[in-house]
Parts: structure tokens; C-alpha cells; sequence
């Protein structure tokens, strides 16, 4: 799914009639942000997870800015049924049989943005502009011409400090909450 059009990576960069390059650069892009994130989709998408080892009312959703929670073991929920407190779920009021070994509940909801925040579609802009101004050493970080010397970098696919910072606020944690499990 295409964040950012041509027109948008055209206009910010001041080019134009490199579609191809332009249009590989966004998917590029989008690619190394949806990494980074650890998210397939940054829009709001209905994800349906299995989830086992839990006390039955709480559980950690395995994607960010989960916005709805439709169905617990086939049991549709209404908003008064249970809280989302970023990426955890809490029911209100545990009533659910255990579904199918080896799972104990399949959990249906939607997560991600109606519409992408712009200091998001910046952070794209910056990535892809960086990618432009670095399309012809993509990868390299020195080179020498007197006995041939070239030393790659150690990263290739690093993103600008900016966008790293605008991204960080939307970048999973890692962390262990004491009584909820980790995913499995």
C-alpha cells in the first residue's frame, strides 16, 4: 500500500520524470519503515491472533494502536465489553470457553491509522530523499582510487537520524510487563 504518491516524493524533492526511480524509492521507503516499526501495515487492518498463556482477561495485542476489539473466541464484543490501554486489552468480564488446542483464545481486531500521520509521511519524504541523494553509493562509504580500496558501510539500509526520531515514537517497545506474556 502506497503512503506517498510520486507527485508527493516530486514535489518535496524539486524533480521531476523519474517516475520509475521515483515510485521504487517510495516502496523502498515504506519497506524500511514497516521493518522498523515491526508493522506489515501502518492503516487500520482487522488482524485476527491466537493467543495462549494468559490469565484469561489480559492480553497484550501484538500490534500497535489497536483502536477495536470485534470478537473474542468467536464472541462479538461491544466497546463496553473491555478497555484498550495501548497495546493492552483487558475484558471486563471474563465469560469465554477455551477454544481450539493449542490455542486457548483467537482474538479479532483492528489496528493502525484511518488516515497516515503527516510526521510519518515526513518521515517517509526524509527517507526517500535520503535514498536519492544517495542512489549512486548506496552502500558505499569510502572509496579509494590508488590500489583500489572500497569499504562498505555497516549498515546499508540506515534510515536519517530525523526520521529515526519522528519513527521512534511510533516504534514498538520491548518490554516485559510483570503477569502478561510474552507472544508466542
Amino acid at each position: 500500500m502506497a503512503y506517498l504518491t510520486e507527485s508527493d516524493i516530486n514535489t518535496y524533492l524539486g524533480i521531476s520524470g523519474e517516475t520509475t526511480l521515483v515510485n521504487a524509492l517510495i516502496a523502498g521507503a515504506e519497506a524500511i519503515v514497516h521493518t522498523y516499526l515491526g508493522e506489515t501495515s501502518l492503516l487500520s487492518t482487522e488482524y485476527t491472533e491466537k493467543y495462549r498463556y494468559t490469565n484469561g482477561r489480559i492480553f497484550r495485542l501484538r500490534r500497535f494502536r489497536p483502536t477495536a476489539v470485534a470478537s473474542v473466541d468467536a464472541t462479538t464484543l461491544s466497546s463496553d465489553d473491555y478497555d484498550l490501554d495501548a497495546r493492552i486489552l483487558t475484558l471486563r468480564e471474563y465469560a469465554f470457553p477455551v477454544s481450539t488446542f493449542p490455542y486457548k483464545h483467537t482474538i479479532v481486531y483492528t489496528s493502525g491509522f484511518d488516515t497516515l500521520p503527516d510526521d510519518i509521511s515526513l518521515a517517509l519524504k526524509i527517507i526517500v530523499s535520503h535514498r536519492y541523494a544517495t542512489r549512486k553509493t548506496a552502500s558505499i562509504k569510502s572509496f579509494d582510487q590508488g590500489e583500489l580500496s572500497v569499504e562498505y558501510r555497516d549498515d546499508a539500509s540506515d534510515i536519517p537520524e530525523e526520521a529515526k526520531a519522528i519513527l521512534n515514537r511510533y516504534k514498538k517497545p520491548i518490554v516485559e510487563i510483570s503477569g502478561i506474556p510474552a507472544y508466542d
